[in-house]
């Protein structure tokens, strides 16, 4: 990320803070909930954040969908960092504050293979569909924890036509980044792959 990019989500977060916690006294902590996928950079700005705002920065970080439940069991939180659908559907629920939502960034996805693997057809659908029949183990992270990435994915599957064929090979993940988890093979071991949490 560009400092440029992490100025501008700084100062995003500290006009947040600023009026959450104005007149709330000096003792007043700020939480921060963060999902996963932002979790490399928002942690990285908490020291700038508490220096800006006077204030201790705690940070929870989960997949969107954990942090929404989370939020409907009436857990509070200062501010929160997810994906625009799901925060679309907490604004909707009137769980955020109408008015306050702002997008920091934009995301892509990608799908990779470990190194000295032969690089698959990704440039057609067909090409795609076969590339995942053909592999040995498919990481992903778990639907079930809210991860859009992971939502996404299974509805790929779906439209595919493939999501019973590579049901056996599918390690549904909610810890760490799916690439460290086919990097460093143990998306291969058949006792480790089942279920990662």
């Amino acid at each position: 990320m560009t400092d440029k990019a992490r100025r501008g989500i700084l100062g995003t977060f500290i006009g947040s803070a600023l009026l959450l916690t104005a007149g709330s006294g000096a003792a007043a902590e700020l939480k921060l909930m963060c999902v996963t996928g932002m979790k490399e950079i928002i942690p990285a700005l908490v020291p700038q954040l508490e220096a800006a705002v006077g204030r201790k920065v705690t940070v929870a970080i989960g997949q969107a969908g954990e942090l929404k439940t989370r939020l409907e069991g009436g857990e509070i939180a200062g501010v929160v960092v997810m994906a625009r659908v799901v925060l679309d559907q907490t604004l909707a629920e009137g769980l955020i504050v109408a008015g306050t939502a702002v997008d920091l960034s934009q995301s892509s996805m990608g799908a990779g293979v470990r190194r000295g693997q032969p690089k698959p057809d990704f440039g057609s659908i067909d090409g795609f569909r076969q590339a995942l029949l053909a592999a040995k183990a498919i990481v992903i992270t778990d639907p079930g924890s809210g991860g859009v990435a992971g939502v996404h994915m299974a509805d790929v599957f779906r439209r595919l036509g493939i999501a019973e064929q590579i049901q056996p090979r599918l390690t549904l993940n909610r810890r760490g980044a799916n690439a460290e988890f086919v990097a460093n093979g143990e998306a291969d071991n058949e006792v480790l792959r089942k279920f990662r949490e």
